[in-house]
């Protein structure tokens, strides 16, 4: 059997925020993110992966297809398709609203992305929003289906199957959450969480230089990164001075900061930031001196600092960063702080998280559920995959896939239900106006016996 390195190395099209004014314009952020999810695509018409295919039809070694859901695009499902073997996705993200389409997993529109509330309940209005921004995210990801058709079958004809057909061969989700913090929500056993997969107890030694810095910080360090795909040296001025002024008041505690480009940041820096391009975040966050993470809000960030209890200030920029920083704050792990708030938010936010005990209290909770599983995100992910070569691509299938929307939505057993109740109130109608017909005629001719004996009498 092939070996996974025999699998070509593709060209990387990832979205990169380079600046500022991208991610703050949600239009600007969803053409490009049209525009590369459509560059991915197009690797379907590589060399390597035209080799591939050629090779495998006539001649199939593989058992089973592995696919990165990149923003829920079907494309490489193509692929499966092609070699007549099962498909496995993996998103990185928590389940899209669309995918539940792809497995018959049941969804409500209705109920919060995040499925976390306050304590005042889902009122009318709070479910009117939450369907709302289902509806968006289920519209945004749907743009994307007809021109990447167009480009599965521009390289494989056009009497290929639409992505209606594609998406009902995948087998098996594996999905970047947990219910401990995603929240908890019915899904079929095609849906596997899995977590925290990535985190792994980093013991390779760190730089001398940034553990002496993290080990001499008595009262403590504050880890920043916005992640891989944002440069903080290009927020306005204004925005930056914000958190340069926060460090400045607090200047007991260290700042260790992941900036790409240090060189564009402001002079004058307060002195206790410390600036790299690339910091072993892993490392940093499993360490006993640090005080809290400031996240963008991403995933993998998040996650691993649910599970090394490390209470957070969230500041969400794009796509589900909200939804993170949502839960975040709802769950009492630490603080959502948008980049539109005051000086006074900032300065509120990272004097909470550095003194007050409250948020490392509830995160080392919500660590010790997240960490309690039967068995870990990557023997998980091992078992269902195995499974599904064991038992074929259909052994997870739900019957529900196969049926038309209406039928999903059980609207035919509503009409049922409406035609019979109408037909009852007809037919309760009618018979009550034939006894009441009947009655008149009966009264009829009592009146006019009536009558006849009172003339008599006279």
């Amino acid at each position: 059997m092939p070996q996974i390195c025999e699998i070509p190395s593709l060209p990387n099209h990832q979205l990169q925020i380079t600046s500022y004014e991208l991610f703050s314009s949600s239009k600007l952020f969803e053409k490009e993110n049209l525009v590369k999810s459509a560059k991915i695509c197009h690797h379907l018409g590589l060399p390597e992966v035209s080799q591939l295919i050629k090779r495998e039809k006539n001649h199939t070694t593989y058992d089973l297809l592995l696919v990165h859901d990149v923003s829920t695009s079907s494309c490489f499902t193509a692929i499966g398709y092609l070699l007549n073997i099962p498909v496995v996705n993996i998103v990185t993200t928590k389940l899209n609203p669309r995918l539940d389409e792809f497995v018959g997993n049941p969804s409500n529109l209705a109920l919060p992305a995040s499925n976390c509330w306050d304590s005042n309940g889902l009122t009318l209005w709070s479910r009117l929003q939450n369907f709302r921004r289902n509806l968006a995210e289920i519209n945004f990801h749907s743009k994307k289906v007809n021109p990447e058709e167009n480009i599965v079958k521009s390289y494989f004809g056009y009497d290929f199957p639409s992505f209606a057909v594609l998406e009902k061969t995948i087998s098996l989700i594996l999905t970047n959450s947990h219910y401990t913090f995603n929240g908890i929500v019915p899904k079929v056993p095609a849906v596997v969480e899995i977590g925290g997969i990535h985190i792994v107890n980093d013991t390779s030694p760190m730089s001398q230089d940034l553990k002496t810095l993290l080990d001499n910080s008595k009262d403590g360090f504050i880890y920043f990164s916005l992640g891989s795909m944002t440069l903080i040296e290009s927020f306005p001025d204004d925005l930056l001075q914000k958190f340069l002024n926060v460090f400045r008041k607090i200047p007991s505690i260290t700042i260790i900061m992941r900036v790409q480009k240090p060189e564009l940041m402001p002079d004058n820096l307060p002195h206790n930031i410390y600036m790299q391009p690339w910091l072993p975040q892993q490392k940093i966050i499993q360490h006993k001196n640090i005080k809290g993470f400031v996240t963008h809000g991403g995933a993998h960030g998040v996650q691993e600092a649910v599970y090394h209890a490390v209470p957070m200030i969230c500041i969400p920029l794009y796509y589900e960063q909200d939804t993170n920083c949502e839960i975040v704050d709802k769950k009492n792990i630490g603080l959502r702080l948008d980049l539109q708030d005051s000086q006074l938010a900032f300065d509120h936010a990272f004097k909470e998280i550095s003194s007050n005990a409250v948020f490392k209290e509830q995160i080392h909770k919500l660590s010790a559920q997240y960490r309690d599983r039967p068995r870990s995100p990557s023997e998980e992910a091992v078992y269902w995959i195995e499974y599904i070569i064991r038992h074929g691509p259909k052994a997870l299938r739900s019957p529900i896939i196969d049926l038309p929307w209406w039928q999903k939505e059980t609207l035919d057993i509503y009409a049922l239900f409406l035609v019979l109740f109408g037909t009852i109130v007809i037919l309760t109608t009618l018979m009550l106006r034939f006894l009441f017909t009947l009655l008149i005629r009966m009264e009829k001719p009592f009146e006019w016996s009536f009558e006849r004996s009172q003339k008599k009498i006279k």
